[in-house]
């Protein structure tokens, strides 16, 4: 096995965080999925004939997986399954079903920055979460959802005329919606 310098080290344990970080949302539960990685590693009697970084990558992402399955938080696919049932539901403008996808307790927090008209408190609860929802996205003509990335996420991208106008990200507990952060910002929005 060819010896690494520490900055190489260095750089493929920044490498296995930023995967485990962004599965899992935690940098505490990040640092033991890593943990874990390196001691499954060395574990191995094979080291010499695999890529470790590619390896490494591969036991970090299950080891997330399997810690996400245990504590009983959505996986990724879970997340952006919804995220897309989001965007359907809001593009129907259907209030029964977007009402559903989220929890009973859902809270809805929108930033507006001063510039742009929203509410100052959270919005809480199903029903009224899915109406201001519904009321954002058909209070504007033309405008357009799309699903995209916010920070690595799953998130949607609402547009109108070419350009993003919010975006909306959602954090998920038992298989539902449980909160929903707008961004209307435009000094937020300026790189979407």
């Amino acid at each position: 096995m060819t010896a690494i310098s520490l900055t190489e080290m260095l750089d493929e344990r920044r490498f296995l965080l930023d995967i485990a970080t962004g599965m899992l949302g935690s940098v505490s539960a990040a640092e033991r999925a890593v943990q874990e990685t390196y001691v499954r590693w060395y574990r191995r009697p094979d080291r010499d004939d695999t890529e470790p970084r590619a390896w490494l990558a591969n036991a970090a992402k299950d080891i997330c997986l399997d810690m996400l399955l245990a504590s009983g938080l959505p996986t990724p696919p879970q997340h952006d399954d919804l995220v897309r049932r989001l965007a359907a539901a809001c593009e129907s403008g259907d209030i029964a079903i977007l009402r559903n996808l989220l929890t009973t307790d859902c809270q809805l927090i929108a930033d507006g920055g001063g510039k742009i008209r929203a509410p100052i408190q959270p919005v809480r609860g199903a029903e009224a979460s899915a109406g201001f929802l519904s009321t954002l996205l058909s209070a504007q003509p033309g405008i357009a959802i799309a699903v995209g990335a916010v920070n690595g996420h799953a998130a949607l991208l609402i547009s109108q005329g070419g350009r993003t106008v919010a975006t909306v990200t959602v954090t998920v507990a038992a298989r539902k919606i449980a909160e929903v952060w707008i961004v209307l910002n435009p000094d937020k929005l300026r790189y979407h």
